[in-house]
């Protein structure tokens, strides 16, 4: 019985060493995208477009399109991103800035006026909040945070409900796919 007692607190002892030097150390965002089945087209995407290594390092906010944000662009516009790798980079580069926001930064900057943030790929990301919700967030006045706050050891993920559209060729930026309202984060 003592034998069995002491490998028990043990066992006990090296789990929640090993878990917490687990937890310890969350994944990068790439790798943190990769591991949430919500966001597995965008890890695709991620990776076809040769873009994994830029989301290890620095520190970024990455406007995540998830899978249903995917699933409402046309087929046409899915096509031209999987079969135009600089479209898709130049895309994809978009939902990023250089720098780590939380929900609550976004919002409290926007309602002080700093509603641009520069993306990666060199556009403005605009954001706004909108009634009739206080603290309703929308980003490029379409898509939404649905999942805020994902954290990972390099910055964080804002999952949206849209697949941001840089602005090209002079156009305004934008969300691909018709726009349609769903139930989005609310910030408090």
């Amino acid at each position: 019985m003592k034998t069995f007692s002491f490998l028990s607190r043990f066992a006990v002892t090296a789990g929640i060493l090993t878990f917490s030097s687990l937890s310890a150390h969350a994944a990068n965002l790439a790798d943190t995208i990769k591991a949430d089945p919500n966001l597995s087209t965008l890890s695709g995407l991620i990776e076809k477009a040769g873009l994994t290594d830029s989301l290890k390092s620095g520190q970024h906010t990455v406007f995540a399109p998830t899978n249903s944000a995917f699933s409402q662009l046309t087929t046409d516009e899915m096509n031209a991103l999987n079969s135009n790798n600089d479209l898709l980079k130049q895309t994809l580069s978009y939902h990023v800035v250089e720098t780590s926001k939380t929900s609550s930064q976004l919002t409290t900057d926007t309602l002080q006026g700093h509603n641009t943030m520069k993306s990666l790929e060199g556009s403005n990301i605009n954001t706004s909040v909108v009634p009739p919700a206080p603290g309703s967030l929308l980003i490029n006045n379409a898509a939404g945070i649905t999942t805020p706050d994902v954290t990972a050891d390099n910055g964080i993920i804002q999952e949206i409900n849209h697949v941001l559209k840089p602005g090209l060729s002079g156009a305004a930026p934008s969300v691909y796919g018709p726009f349609t309202p769903v139930p989005i984060f609310q910030h408090p």
